[in-house]
Order: structure tokens, then C-alpha cells, then sequence
């Protein structure tokens, strides 16, 4: 009498062999392989196909949340445009500040001509020209020369020439302190760089009839002394 043979446990399925058919049929069992249909509508991930419309975030923010925090607004920002503003009102005001400082410094010194009130000018206004004759401290002559003063609105300017010498040239003189009254006006002067010529003087005008002022110009001589040259004027 013979034993039927233990046939052993069945069969498992190798490497290439395929998983046994569901109870729907031929084809993977649940859970193997993609969905019948395709891919779900949408996809599996990001972004959409054809990308996200431009000007902004999808509806609904990014997989994972829309980045948290604030964006700049704009080109370099409403911070940086006001702080520009206020650098330049600030370089405007010192602008301002420093020429008003140097103008009034070149009306205090003079430049080539003084500045007094145009009203207080009014009856020295003209071109005058004259001779004057210079004494030293002694009262002997030490000679003669010419003078031109002009004032020409607010502004007063002086020259002196023929200094005794054909070499001798004009110099023009820096004019400062120009104090204009109905009786006289005085004012200084200095001349730089000329060696022909005194380096300061201090000048008085005084009205001496119609179209004539008499001058006389107080200097301080190299040597300490002082001189004194006198003359006449004429408007030209």
C-alpha cells in the first residue's frame, strides 16, 4: 500500500514572476502599481502644468506654506526715499548757510571796491579824478600824484597813478569800512603786491562845491612815518 508524496508548501513567486490575480482579474492586486486611469487630475506635486499664473502666489500658497515675513515695498523702499529727501534739504541748507557767510565777508573786506547804502552814496556818485600833493611827517613835499575814486551805486572803487616815475603803474586799491555821511565820507584802503605804490592809506572826501571833493589820504610809510597827501577832485 502506497502514501500519497507531501507535496510541500506552495510555490512562492520569484523575482520576475508576477503577483497572483486579484478578484477583479488579471491585473496587479490593490496597492501595486499606479491607479487604473492615469495620473489624478492636478498631478501628484507642483507646480500645475503650464506653472503658476504671474503677478503672485497660487490660490491656496505654495506646498508647504507661502514663505512667512514682510517684502520690500518698491525700488529701495519709502524708507530710503525720505531719508534722501532729508540728506538733501540738509545739504541745501548748508549751501545756503555758507554763501551767505562768504557774501558777507566779500562786502566787509571790499574785494577791488567797498559797499555802503546806495542813499548815503547818492551825492558822492560820479567818477572823480585829481592831483594831490604828499607831505612827510615834517610837512616837507615829498612829491605828487593822482587818484581816481568811483561810486557807482552801492559800491565805491579807487585807483592811484602817476607816482613820480614813468615805470610807475596803476594801483588799484582794496577798498574796505566805507562810511558815507551828508558832510564827508571816509573810508580805508590797501594795495597788495605793487611795490610802487604805498600799502594802505585812509581816505577823506568832503564836498567843496559843485562837482569837487576835497581829498586827503593819511599814509603809514615803510620806514613807520607817517605821510599826508592832499588834493582836489574833479567829477568827470
Amino acid at each position: 500500500m502506497s502514501y500519497p508524496q507531501d507535496p510541500g508548501p506552495p510555490p512562492g513567486p520569484g523575482p520576475w514572476q508576477q503577483p497572483p490575480p486579484g478578484p477583479g482579474g488579471p491585473g496587479p492586486q490593490p496597492g501595486y502599481g499606479p491607479p487604473t486611469g492615469g495620473q489624478p487630475a492636478g498631478g501628484y506635486g507642483y507646480p500645475p502644468p503650464g506653472g503658476y499664473p504671474s503677478g503672485g502666489y497660487p490660490a491656496g500658497g505654495y506646498p508647504g506654506g507661502q514663505p512667512t515675513g514682510s517684502y520690500p515695498s518698491g525700488k529701495g523702499g519709502g524708507g530710503n526715499v525720505g531719508l534722501v529727501l532729508v540728506t538733501i534739504s540738509v545739504c541745501v541748507a548748508v549751501l545756503v548757510v555758507v554763501g551767505g557767510v562768504g557774501l558777507w565777508l566779500l562786502s566787509s573786506s571790499g574785494g577791488s571796491g567797498g559797499t555802503a547804502e546806495q542813499s548815503a552814496l547818492a551825492p558822492y556818485e560820479g567818477v572823480w579824478d585829481g592831483d594831490l600833493d604828499q607831505l612827510d611827517a615834517g610837512g616837507a613835499p615829498m612829491g605828487t600824484w593822482s587818484a581816481t575814486v568811483t561810486v557807482s551805486g552801492d559800491t565805491v572803487e579807487g585807483e592811484e597813478y602817476n607816482l613820480g616815475t614813468e615805470q610807475d603803474g596803476r594801483c588799484s586799491w582794496e577798498i574796505s569800512e566805507v562810511q558815507p555821511s551828508d558832510t564827508q565820507m571816509t573810508f580805508s584802503y590797501s594795495v597788495a603786491d605793487d611795490p610802487d605804490c604805498v600799502d594802505n592809506g585812509f581816505v577823506t572826501l568832503v564836498p567843496a562845491g559843485e562837482g569837487m571833493l576835497d581829498i586827503t589820504v593819511s599814509s603809514t610809510m615803510s620806514d613807520g612815518s607817517t605821510s599826508v597827501s592832499e588834493g582836489t577832485l574833479y567829477r568827470e
